[in-house]
């Protein structure tokens, strides 16, 4: 990657680059609640996304962040095991990841593979005065390949641990009471294809999918109550590389 003229760097035998890009797409969340006895889930949490990335690269290192708004379009609805059913209030939401990691490169620079680690955090209000709240480290990997002149193919795979799942209800009195119940943890994978139609313009597609849930606990007096959280989102992304 080109170093950046603007720092004197390349002299010294640093490589210093990156890219910035936007994105929008379609998201999809569904909430579920399972316990002895019964379930209950919120789904159709399902809206346009708009967002933005950045990566910097310092030789073979980089540092990568993002973010995504999201406006619920689809009238969200609340179902549980007894029959129960009820519409919601078309709410919004969003999420952020930021992550470093280790480019290894093969057959001169055709392939590409990169451990790395990061934290991603999400939201999404489900009600006029409950927002739901997800965040946790995790670690994986990012694999690229450049299977021609123009095109890549990426894969990234990470594994949620030990993260934290939080509700902030806002009471009568205008105040949010905060109320954190288990450790959510799960997998996250995210496929991409690119098309560079420049030297430093490209655009692509994009498909993630995010399963977090929790342990089972005895909480609330629910018995072997367990929390998952499903997100699927595709986007169209442009990118400009320096």
């Amino acid at each position: 990657m080109a170093a950046i003229g603007l720092l004197p760097l390349a002299a010294f035998g640093v490589d210093v680059g990156g890219s910035l890009g936007l994105e929008t797409g379609y998201q999809m969340n569904t909430l579920k609640e399972t316990f002895d006895g019964g379930w209950e889930k919120v789904k159709d949490l399902n809206g346009m996304s708009l967002g933005m990335n950045g990566r910097l690269t310092i030789n073979d290192f980089y540092m990568r962040a993002g973010g995504n708004y999201v406006w619920i379009l689809q009238t969200p609805s609340y179902i549980d095991s007894a029959g129960d059913t009820a519409n919601l209030k078309k709410e919004h939401g969003f999420d952020a990841v930021g992550a470093i990691g280790y480019s290894f490169y093969f057959n001169n620079g055709e392939f590409s593979l990169a451990p790395e680690a990061g934290f991603s955090y999400q939201s999404l209000d489900l009600f006029t005065k409950i927002t739901e709240n997800a965040g946790a480290p995790f670690v994986g990997f990012d694999f690229n390949w450049m299977f021609s002149s123009d095109w890549k193919f990426g894969l990234l795979c990470n594994w949620n641990f030990y993260g934290f799942r939080r509700s902030d209800v806002l009471s009568q009195s205008g105040k949010t009471e905060r109320v954190t119940q288990g450790h959510y943890m799960g997998p996250e994978a995210k496929v991409a294809f690119d098309y560079s139609f420049t030297d430093n313009w490209s655009m692509g597609v994009a498909y993630r999918f995010k399963y977090l849930f929790t342990g089972k606990e005895n909480v609330a007096g629910l018995t072997n109550e367990k929390q998952s959280w499903t997100t699927s989102h595709a986007t169209l992304k442009v990118d400009y590389t320096f």
